[in-house]
């Protein structure tokens, strides 16, 4: 059971931070307010990552599993226009993680 309630709260976690980027920049949003905006404890945020930096790595990390397939179409005979649609577009409209990619690094 503590697996299913793990990513549970990493989910809610990253869930809070995704719309906590919608309203300030990476640098600004702090444990407190992401653990209070998840539903979680420091304790629990703590048990799952260090940092506000930490969720947004492992939110890159889910975009890029979630991209990954995208990347043989990349190089496509008409450029970078994988099914009719420029990949700059697939990224821009990448939906849920469409925050975390907006965050200028």
């Amino acid at each position: 059971m503590a697996g299913k309630y793990a990513t549970r709260s990493e989910g809610a976690i990253k869930q809070a931070l995704l719309e906590l980027l919608d309203e300030k920049p990476l640098a600004s949003v702090t444990v407190s307010e992401l653990a209070r905006r998840a539903g979680v404890s420091r304790s629990t945020f703590y048990q799952h990552y260090g940092n506000p930096v930490d969720v947004y790595a492992a939110l890159v990390a889910d975009f890029s599993i979630e991209v990954s397939p995208l990347m043989s179409q990349v190089a496509c005979a008409d450029g970078l226009r994988p099914a009719g649609r420029p990949f700059c577009a697939l990224v821009r409209d990448a939906g849920a993680l469409a925050p975390a990619l907006g965050e200028p690094r």
